[in-house]
């Protein structure tokens, strides 16, 4: 569930040749189960990544149009501005991530990814790991 969550599940196919027939007449994604498409739309149009949650015996993905619409069914993302959610969208496809990192992909001040990545980890979105300037941040699931 946890690569699930995390948009980074493996390749699962029922029917191998099919799979790979339809992938060569780009039906498909023939590697995964889509979520290749999951990751990558929503960052070209700058939406919100899906919020992935089971339940028994559905998987659910809750898409959102804006960082701000504030209706996710986990409230602590609701507590975030639109550039945290987009900071916390590229910590789910990229941890661990570094303050510096962070910094750098968002032309940020060193003060301003301190208390977006601060935030995050108060809300246990991410966990900080070590200490110091090898101090990393990774996804926590929901």
């Amino acid at each position: 569930m946890e690569k699930m969550k995390s948009l980074d599940a493996p390749y699962l196919s029922k029917n191998p040749k099919i799979t790979f027939a339809f992938e060569k007449l780009d039906l498909s994604e023939r590697r995964g189960l889509g979520f290749t498409t999951i990751r990558t739309l929503p960052t070209e149009h700058k939406l919100p990544l899906p919020v992935v949650t089971f339940d028994n015996p559905f998987l659910v993905f809750e898409f959102s149009r804006s960082y701000d619409n504030g209706n996710h069914t986990d409230n602590r993302i609701n507590l975030l501005s639109s550039n945290e959610g987009k900071g916390f969208d590229f910590i789910k496809l990229n941890s661990p991530v570094t303050r510096k990192s962070y910094e750098e992909h968002f032309g940020v001040s060193r003060k301003t990814a301190e208390r977006h990545l601060s935030k995050l980890v108060s809300l246990n979105l991410i966990n900080r790991v070590g200490a110091g300037p090898a101090t990393s941040y990774s996804f926590t699931s929901y």
